[in-house]
């Protein structure tokens, strides 16, 4: 993998737990604020209410698609995926993997 992928990826998990938040603003790329449970993504701001409202309508939504003679198992499937993601974000261990991230960077960085 060729350096420019190697710290597109790590950016890209980094933003992904809310790591080095200060530098992603600047950019406008995405990154999740654990502490306020914000995820800033493209510009948008997405609080911790928004989340919960889309988990609820994903939740319903999943209801609708496992009812009714129209099932359709692979779209509430789709609506879980999202359900599941959004949840996590908030979980210890998600929190406490980002920890481990950010010390493998920098001793990455300092080794470079």
């Amino acid at each position: 993998m060729d350096r420019t992928n190697k710290e597109n990826l790590i950016s890209g998990l980094a933003s992904t737990f809310g790591l080095d938040a200060e530098r992603l603003k600047d950019n406008k790329e995405s990154y999740f604020d654990s502490s306020t449970g914000t995820l800033y993504c493209n510009g948008m701001i997405m609080s911790k209410n928004v989340a919960d409202e889309a988990c609820k309508y994903f939740e319903s939504m999943e209801r609708q698609c496992l009812s009714g003679i129209n099932q359709n198992k692979k779209l509430a499937m789709f609506y879980r995926c999202a359900i599941e993601a959004i949840s996590m974000m908030e979980t210890n261990e998600v929190k406490e993997l980002a920890k481990h991230i950010v010390k493998w960077i920098k001793n990455n960085e300092q080794s470079e």
